[in-house]
């Protein structure tokens, strides 16, 4: 096996380290985004109920000054009726209080219409209603108010659908978010795992009893504080062990003799432990 290039480890580790760095910015940035998305998401949902009321205002608004106009043209109509009836009737009288009846915005569309000279002249209009000079205020301001309504609701529309992409943004983020978290740590534990061995993933309970999944060869991770100790020897083992000395007949312990003392030399000599 050929041993690695000199600097691949350090240029790895360099790497792994830049690779973590710019995960961290990528998800500090998307934690970021996800606030903000959050933050103008609830901002244009307030603003869209914002927008609605107003149009909702000027809608009700439109529709008071519509029914003030109605009955103003009511009047218009009723005292013009009573008026040209009172004038083929020749009650001068008559016609003139209802004339001076008449409101300030009806008198010139009336006073344009009899300029025209309606019972002689066939193209005069009908009615002074029909004349360009007659108009009311307060119909120009409802359709005013419901042209107002209108630029509103589109301005809700437009708000509702802000609020809809950022809330979407904020989906997309946080997934983002929730998956590169859960990754970066699996990284890190990656290589450390592959090292230790199919039983790394086990917990350290297991492995106290005795549940490894490591070769045999091997020697068991029993966890930090314990130690290997080996198994209690049997008292011949012990004694087959210890260091013997042999004993002559002066009571002097010597070293142990050569094997051929052993088996034709002096027996009065025995072999004991010694101390």
């Amino acid at each position: 096996m050929t041993d690695p290039a000199p600097g691949t480890g350090d240029g790895l580790r360099w790497t792994g380290a830049w690779v973590e760095v710019v995960s961290t910015v990528v998800l500090a940035l998307a934690a970021l985004a996800v606030a903000w998305s959050g933050y103008q998401a609830s901002r244009w949902t307030g603003e869209q109920a914002k927008a609605f009321s107003r149009a909702n205002a000027a809608r009700v608004e439109s529709t008071r000054w519509s029914n003030l106009a109605n009955n103003q043209t009511e009047i218009d109509v009723a005292t013009f009726t009573q008026w040209v009836d009172s004038y083929a009737r020749n009650e001068t009288a008559l016609a003139d209080f209802y004339r001076k009846r008449f409101r300030k915005e009806f008198r010139p569309a009336v006073k344009a219409w009899i300029a025209t000279r309606p019972l002689r002249n066939p193209d005069a209009p009908l009615t002074p209603f029909a004349t360009p000079e007659y108009h009311l205020a307060a119909s120009a301001e409802a359709e005013r108010l419901e042209a107002t309504a209108g630029v509103e609701a589109a301005t809700a529309s437009r708000n509702i659908q802000r609020s809809t992409n950022y809330v979407l943004g904020v989906v997309l983020f946080s997934s983002a978010l929730f998956f590169g978290g859960i990754s970066t740590p699996h990284r890190e534990r990656e290589p450390e795992d592959a090292r230790r061995g199919p039983g790394a993933w086990m917990p350290p309970a297991a492995r106290r009893v005795g549940l490894d999944l490591h070769a045999p060869d091997q020697p068991r991770d029993l966890g930090a504080g314990h130690e290997r100790r080996r198994p209690a020897a049997s008292p011949g083992e012990r004694l087959m062990s210890a260091p013997t000395c042999r004993v002559t007949s002066d009571d002097r312990p010597r070293a142990p003799a050569a094997s051929a003392d052993v088996g034709g030399g002096d027996h009065r000599s025995a072999y004991l432990p010694c101390g």
